[in-house]
């Protein structure tokens, strides 16, 4: 859930917003483990999770948390 849309937050923000999704999915009962997202020529880095099911439940997350790439 880090930086919606391609915005840059800050780092409280961003935990927050990452707290709150794990939150959500802990409640739903869908399976998560945390990963990091490294950049492949920068030192950034994001951490978010891997969502364990079907792709329309994946699919759905991604979209309402903003985000521009989901694998």
């Amino acid at each position: 859930p880090y930086n919606p849309g391609g915005a840059t937050l800050d780092d409280g923000e961003n935990r927050a917003r990452l707290r709150a999704l794990e939150t959500e999915l802990d409640a739903r009962g869908i399976d998560w483990f945390p990963v990091d997202g490294h950049g492949a020529s920068s030192d950034h880095v994001e951490h978010g999770v891997a969502i364990v099911a079907e792709m329309p439940v994946v699919r759905e997350v991604c979209v309402r948390e903003r985000q521009t790439a989901f694998f």
